[in-house]
């Protein structure tokens, strides 16, 4: 059973930015954007364990002990001090920049997922074998197959009247027909990505006009622990989902208006 667009929203003009959609002319924030509105203190404690990781691996590597030790004999206690400076400098820098190479080298990952993934959705092909996109598309056909629903569209841009937009990874219907929607994570999973999802359903009910039945949260590692399978999958209460994804809209709102001025 194809998947449509209300009529009166099937020539509508899209355009993506940076924090909003603009569709028709009216501009819808991005379900990301309200959602930052949520603390997210594991992402803190993660900067954290990846810095120190980074500034241990530094001293480590570029220990002055075995290099400060020319064959022309000791150095002098300032040259030494300019070198044990020097050595611990070069571990902050590269305990400053890890967090964000790490997200850089992490987003790189996902982009790469989700792009092999639409591909697979829109045209049944698997990326080349002995690849991570591979893997990775393996990945989201065996999920397919454990929740029994199949996938038809990708990347699927959906919006609300409430004033809201974003993109949903997957598109698809369960074993009996229903509409469903999943949503792709390649690195962790926290739990505003119910919020995320229970909003785009709440979305794709708007513009098609059907009731979603079933949502889920996909998460596919580039690299499996041992003994863990190639993914993790969550099903999310969308109606729950939904009541506390209104709330952080509400509060997003509220925080972009006027709520004090210097007198």
């Amino acid at each position: 059973m194809p998947i449509d667009y209300k009529a009166e929203f099937q020539d509508v003009e899209i355009l993506q930015r940076q924090s909003d959609y603009l569709i028709n002319n009216t501009a819808y924030p991005r379900v990301s954007s309200i959602l930052s509105v949520i603390n997210k203190p594991a992402l803190v404690n993660w900067a954290s364990k990846v810095t120190a990781e980074a500034m241990a691996e530094g001293l480590l590597k570029n220990n002055p002990l075995l290099l400060a030790a020319p064959a022309t004999g000791e150095l002098s206690d300032e040259l030494k001090n300019q070198v044990w400076r020097a050595w611990v400098e070069a571990a902050v820098v590269d305990g400053k920049a890890a967090p964000n190479n790490k997200r850089e080298s992490t987003a790189n990952y996902g982009k790469e997922s989700h792009s092999a993934i639409e591909a697979y959705i829109e045209t049944g092909d698997y990326p080349e074998q002995n690849t991570v996109e591979y893997e990775t598309v393996r990945a989201f056909e065996a999920w397919q197959e454990h929740s029994g629903i199949d996938i038809q569209l990708a990347e699927t841009v959906v919006w609300s009247p409430l004033g809201y937009a974003g993109t949903i990874d997957g598109i698809g219907r369960t074993r009996d027909g229903q509409l469903a929607v999943v949503d792709l994570k390649t690195g962790g999973v926290y739990r505003e990505a119910a919020l995320q999802v229970g909003a785009y359903a709440y979305g794709l009910m708007n513009v098609t006009d059907e009731e979603v039945r079933e949502a889920w949260v996909l998460r596919i590692p580039r690299e499996p622990a041992p003994n863990q399978k190639a993914f993790q999958a969550y099903q999310v209460d969308i109606d729950r989902a939904f009541g506390c994804f209104a709330h952080a809209l509400g509060l997003h709102k509220s925080l972009n208006q006027t709520l004090m001025r210097e007198v």
